[in-house]
């Protein structure tokens, strides 16, 4: 597929690709992998690859659901530096009275896919989010959800963080 002749994007046409792969694992689990080549600018040896693996669970010590992730990727291009590299983490127990994640990011300041965007670059991300929804037995309101949530980036940036009794649940 190319650009043909769409105004402003290149003069020439430009060749592009995408493939993703994708492979069950076990019951829940995954592993992937994502390559592209080729750039709408005609920037030349302009290239992305990527892998991802989950393991998830939905039997952990019973009947709880568990997750964990982690995925890289790695792009190039004449015009980018050293750092164009992005990985990440992510523990997930999503479940009705506990629900707690985990997610690390780092994304290199020169990672900048011809194909795809990154909103920000050259940083490091932390997100710890935690919400309990326990049951009430007696009343009109049958749950209510308490949530916490801290962040911290570039690791200049002091974790910021709230708790709330935001909703109940009918």
């Amino acid at each position: 597929m190319g650009t043909g002749d769409k105004h402003g994007v290149t003069d020439d046409q430009a060749l592009m690709a995408v493939g993703r792969a994708k492979r069950n694992l076990w019951r829940e689990s995954w592993l992937g992998a994502i390559a592209t080549v080729g750039d709408p600018l005609d920037r030349h040896d302009s290239w992305l690859t990527g892998v991802d693996f989950t393991y998830a669970t939905s039997r952990f010590r019973g009947d709880k659901r568990f997750l964990v992730g982690v995925w890289g990727l790695a792009t190039g291009r004449a015009d980018l530096g050293n750092d164009s590299t992005a990985h990440g983490l992510k523990v997930d127990y999503p479940n009705d009275l506990w629900d707690v994640a985990f997610i690390y990011k780092r994304i290199g300041r020169d990672f900048d896919p011809s194909l795809g965007f990154v909103p920000r670059r050259g940083v490091f991300m932390y997100n710890l989010a935690i919400d309990s929804s326990p049951r009430l037995s007696t009343g009109p309101i049958q749950q209510v959800l308490l949530r916490a949530r801290a962040v911290a980036r570039d690791r200049s940036e002091r974790a910021l963080g709230e708790l709330s009794a935001c909703s109940s649940r009918r």
